[in-house]
């Protein structure tokens, strides 16, 4: 959509309130015995203390506080969300919410690189936060997130769609009519990883005991 003129910063007429109030939604609507599947796709950036923000279509870098959506926002919400849940971020620097709730600064205020081993180990503690949790991020700490036109897709999203849509390949599976994220995962990483050229390696963690339940009919 098109950008439309704003003289004033008006927070509650912006998509990240949208989006926050449909996640408060999904607390009283959601029980202990549900999956819910938050699905996010857009741009983002990252700070230099590798803070996280999604960035709604209508952002605005002159309001940038009213029009982006913090990664403790999100944490927030989804911690007031029973039952358990799937976080699917095909965004630049989903790996930023591997990363909570630790910071760290390189010399001199400068960005650091984080092994992927290091990436992983922040995102098991904040599934320690929310046990809840599974958390897909199409991308690691500091890499952005890749477009395909031939795919019509980012290559994460194009991945994942393609392990649900396609449970023949996954022979092994655990359940004859349902699909695990451990059964998916693997796969998903290394055909991002293949698609992007070694360029974009995905976070896929979560509790044991529910990356081996099902979650996908097939």
């Amino acid at each position: 959509p098109t950008s439309r003129p704003r003289t004033q910063d008006n927070s509650a007429n912006h998509v990240s309130s949208y989006i926050l109030v449909e996640l408060a939604k999904l607390q009283s609507k959601v029980t202990k015995n549900d999956w819910v599947m938050i699905f996010f796709a857009g741009h983002a950036k990252s700070d230099l203390v590798y803070s996280y923000y999604f960035l709604p279509w209508d952002y605005d870098h002159s309001y940038p506080h009213a029009t982006q959506i913090s990664e403790y926002d999100i944490a927030a919400h989804l911690r007031g969300i029973k039952g358990k849940k799937l976080l699917i971020m095909d965004t630049c620097y989903a790996g930023n919410l591997a990363n909570s709730p630790i910071r760290s600064v390189g010399d001199g205020g400068g960005r650091r690189s984080l092994p992927l081993r290091d990436v992983r180990s922040y995102a098991e503690r904040l599934i320690e936060i929310d046990p809840g949790l599974i958390l897909f991020a199409a991308s690691s700490l500091d890499q952005t997130a890749r477009e395909s036109d031939r795919l019509g897709h980012g290559v994460f999203t194009s991945a994942l769609l393609e392990a649900l849509s396609s449970p023949g390949r996954f022979a092994n599976r655990r359940y004859s009519g349902a699909l695990t994220v451990l059964d998916i995962r693997d796969w998903i990483e290394e055909e991002v990883v293949r698609q992007s050229r070694d360029r974009q390696r995905p976070i896929i963690v979560g509790r044991a005991d529910l990356v081996r339940a099902p979650f996908w009919q097939v």
